[in-house]
């Protein structure tokens, strides 16, 4: 194959990834944490502008998919399970990059939204407990390489880690809730196409 130029890394582009996910829960307020890993994937589009002939910047906006549910004694002295599931995880990043024939290296970081759904049982016989669910805002950043393999294909390594505080959850259980801060580690292969 010909030696791509670095502006082929340039403008509009749109593909999907599949990886590895590691998502860790902690219970604040308590030494209570939940953790599992499981696959990931999901689609990604951008915009990159081409600066200097090797510089590369632009942003990029993706949602994915995230099969990890963290499970386990969750918090209130041991006296309560839970499962937490993670809807849709979407991001939208800015991206810093240096390209060099078929090479892209790059940094990115940005803001990240998650849907999350808290399933609790309590071993406290005839006590009454609420699930719980809503949307939470975060952050991510990451890193990754692109390599062209054709003149409008690209294939991605990436590393991204994302980061979503005080996640609301109050089971009524006891005297106090407890919110949840998660961490999400993925790395996930990918294909774009650049028009």
């Amino acid at each position: 194959m010909a030696q791509a130029a670095p502006y082929h890394f340039a403008g509009f582009y749109a593909g999907g990834h599949f990886g590895y996910s590691d998502v860790d829960a902690e219970f604040k307020g308590s030494s209570a944490s939940i953790g599992d890993e499981g696959l990931m994937g999901g689609l990604q589009a951008g915009y990159n502008v081409l600066v200097n002939n090797s510089i590369i910047w632009g942003v990029e906006t993706d949602i994915s998919g995230i099969a990890a549910r963290p499970s386990g004694t969750c918090s209130f002295n041991g006296l309560l399970d839970c499962e937490i599931n993670l809807g849709p995880t979407a991001t939208l990043r800015g991206r810093l990059g240096f390209a060099t024939g078929n090479w892209l290296v790059y940094v990115t970081g940005g803001v990240a939204a998650t849907h999350y759904e808290v399933d609790s049982q309590t071993k406290v016989r005839g006590a009454t407990i609420d699930d719980a669910n809503g949307g939470v805002f975060g952050w991510t950043v990451g890193a990754g390489v692109e390599r062209m393999v054709g003149d409008l294909v690209g294939v991605k390594l990436e590393y991204r880690y994302m980061r979503f505080d005080n996640a609301d959850f109050d089971p009524h259980l006891g005297s106090s809730n407890t919110d949840i801060d998660l961490e999400v580690h993925t790395i996930m292969a990918g294909v774009n196409f650049h028009f």
